[in-house]
C-alpha cells in the first residue's frame, strides 16, 4: 500500500523498484511538507539513471516531490514525452 492511503503502489503489480535507499534521497525524509519538495539531497549515480531509462524506466529523483531511488515502469508517460520532444 502507498503510505497513508489505502491504495496499492506501483510496486505491489512489480512495475517499480527502490534501489540505493542508501543514496537516493526522498523528499519526505527530508522534512519537507507536501507540495513544497524542495531541494532533496541525493547521490544516486547517473550512470544507474541512464542506464535504467535506455530499458524504458521512469527515474523519479527528477521529478517534483524526489524520491530518488524510486524508478518505475510507465510507458504511457514515456511515450507522451516522445512524442512532446518531437
Amino acid at each position: 500500500m502507498i503510505a497513508g492511503t489505502g491504495r496499492l503502489s506501483s510496486h505491489a503489480f512489480g512495475a517499480a523498484l527502490n534501489l540505493n535507499t542508501e543514496r537516493g534521497g526522498y523528499w519526505r525524509w527530508s522534512g519537507a511538507r507536501d507540495g513544497a519538495a524542495g531541494d532533496c539531497p541525493d547521490q544516486t549515480p547517473p550512470e544507474l539513471v541512464a542506464m535504467l531509462e535506455s530499458f524504458g524506466l521512469i527515474w523519479d529523483g527528477k521529478w517534483h516531490h524526489p524520491d530518488g531511488m524510486h524508478f518505475e515502469y510507465r510507458p504511457g508517460l514515456i511515450r507522451f514525452a516522445r512524442l512532446a520532444g518531437s
